[in-house]
């Protein structure tokens, strides 16, 4: 399942790093995309195994406020 999650505060590729290498590490989840340009991160990810909330929470553990 592909979800885009609205995320504020990141400014540069070293935040867009940041966030794509804490979500590779969870389980469930195939691939991430993060870009500071479009104040978003693109996940795809097994609903079964990690579910929307998680990813926003994890995104917010990293310093960002998120919008689903």
């Amino acid at each position: 399942m592909k979800q885009i999650i609205k995320v504020e505060g990141m400014r540069c590729e070293h935040c867009e790093a940041r966030v794509e290498q804490t979500l590779s590490k969870m389980e469930g989840v195939a691939s991430v995309k993060a870009s500071h340009v479009n104040n978003s991160v693109e996940v795809d990810y097994d609903p079964a195994k990690v579910s929307a909330t998680e990813l926003a929470d994890t995104i917010e553990d990293c310093g960002y406020s998120v919008t689903l």
